[in-house]
């Protein structure tokens, strides 16, 4: 859960609830919620692309052990340092 808000007005009680879910869960979520309220009178779903965001670690490991190999190699034959 990211945030919640309730409100106890006497003429028509809400709640905020803003929570992270997996895409592939995103439906049976939305189910589950909608079955527990009494009325839904609005919704609002909001998506984040976080392509960019992501970072392939092993692709970076891959290339820091083929450069580690590659100055092993130079060092292995240099003749002074």
């Amino acid at each position: 859960m990211v945030s919640s808000a309730l409100s106890r007005t006497e003429e028509a009680p809400f709640a905020t609830v803003v929570i992270r879910i997996p895409a592939d869960k995103l439906k049976d979520t939305l189910s589950y919620f909608r079955g527990l309220a009494v009325k839904v009178s609005s919704e609002n779903i909001i998506g984040t692309d976080v392509t960019d965001q992501y970072v392939d670690i092993q692709a970076h490991l891959d290339t820091l052990n083929l450069t580690k190999k590659k100055f092993e190699s130079i060092l292995n034959s240099a003749t002074a340092v």
